[in-house]
């Protein structure tokens, strides 16, 4: 029985409240300052801008002590690599110290659908928090050190809402392979106007082995 057909037959709410990982560890100077400035700037970047799939910060995997991959992925960040870069590096240059700035080796920016934020996710959904991982193995690559402050597959709330009446009115009815083109379908039918990607998101939210389910609110 996968994920999706489990929560059908429960009939619960497929949207998710705060799922918080939170380890007692210390991170120990200079690093802690680090980390936790960019626990901030990620909170106020999803604010304006809107959320992250993955936001998290890597040892280097270059020889050198004391450096940083700074790795993203936001669906708002679209094509626009280089004036996401241009927005973050602004941000971090505002907010550390010239010492932590010059620890960040680079700013990596993945897209939302790429394997390896997509592995992370299967393993971690909360945002906002903070996770230490050690000797990770990042897609098949061991990274000593990870700071993970948010790694969550980002859904449009309000369109879930509205698909998974017509998911449960589906299954009750005996269709047992419900596809996104006919939700879509539907949606459209009532005037509802569906962004190209935010369906895809949708169903790989729903199939998620690791979705909290709360009642709808």
């Amino acid at each position: 029985m996968n994920e999706l057909t489990h929560k059908l037959k429960s009939h619960e709410s497929p949207i998710a409240g705060e799922n918080v990982l939170s380890d007692s560890f210390s991170v120990g100077p200079p690093t802690e300052g680090l980390v936790h400035k960019l626990k901030s700037i990620e909170a106020s970047v999803a604010r304006e801008k809107g959320p992250f799939d993955l936001f998290a910060l890597f040892s280097t995997d270059e020889e050198l002590e004391d450096k940083w991959d700074l790795v993203v992925a936001a669906t708002w960040i679209g094509e626009n690599d280089k004036r996401a870069l241009d927005f973050l590096s602004s941000k971090l240059q505002r907010v550390l110290t010239p010492q932590e700035f010059l620890s960040i080796s680079k700013i990596a920016i993945l897209d939302v659908y790429d394997p390896r934020v997509k592995d992370i996710q299967k393993q971690f959904q909360f945002e906002h928090d903070l996770q230490r991982l050690v000797e990770y193995k990042f897609y098949g690559i061991r990274v000593d050190i990870v700071y993970l402050i948010t790694s969550k597959i980002q859904v449009d709330a309000p369109l879930l809402r509205e698909m998974w009446p017509i998911i449960i009115k589906m299954w009750r009815s005996g269709n047992k392979e419900i596809s996104s083109e006919d939700i879509l379908g539907k949606l459209e039918s009532q005037g509802r106007a569906v962004p190209d990607y935010a369906m895809d998101r949708i169903f790989d939210y729903l199939m998620s082995p690791i979705v909290s389910m709360v009642p709808n609110s």
